[in-house]
């Protein structure tokens, strides 16, 4: 039998390089727009570019729930929007809302966003790392966001 784990690590922001330090806080930064008058729980997602520029999104919501747009899918869709040549080097997460993940105020892509990420970065020949801010002592790094859809699929696995 084989059993399939997610390998995470925790760090403080002490710990992190510069790049993920700088990405964090531009997700953080940008917590303040979210529009979440509904479930007051505020999602920004910052990208790290192959450039090295930083792409950020929000979480967008609406009185049709079905309307809504995760942060990271907003982020996404404004990278591949202006610059569809670009690849995701690393991703950020930070969240202002009731306790999440372990009690430390973090949360994960939901499923959607964990395919619409998966697809995107199928094709790369490089890890890209999650980074998910909880507060300063706490942050969860997962070496490959890939590892959160270990049964993803994408275009090569449909019928041409």
């Amino acid at each position: 039998m084989k059993k399939l784990q997610l390998i995470y690590q925790v760090y403080s922001l002490a710990d992190l390089e510069n790049s993920e330090k700088e990405l964090i806080q531009a997700a953080k930064d940008s917590l303040s727009k979210s529009y979440s008058p509904y479930s007051h729980f505020q999602v920004a997602a910052a990208l790290l570019m192959d450039d090295d520029t930083i792409v950020t999104g929000v979480n967008i919501e609406n009185a049709a729930y079905s309307s809504c747009i995760c942060a990271e899918r907003t982020a996404i869709t404004k990278a591949r929007s202006e610059n569809p040549k670009a690849q995701l080097k690393m991703l950020a997460i930070a969240v202002n809302g009731p306790n999440t993940f372990e009690q430390a105020g973090i949360a994960a892509p939901c499923g959607e966003c964990r395919q619409v990420i998966f697809e995107w970065v199928q094709a790369y020949e490089y890890k890209v790392p999650i980074l998910l801010y909880g507060n300063d002592e706490y942050i969860v790094k997962i070496e490959d966001v890939q590892s959160l859809l270990p049964f993803g699929f994408g275009g090569a696995h449909l019928k041409k």
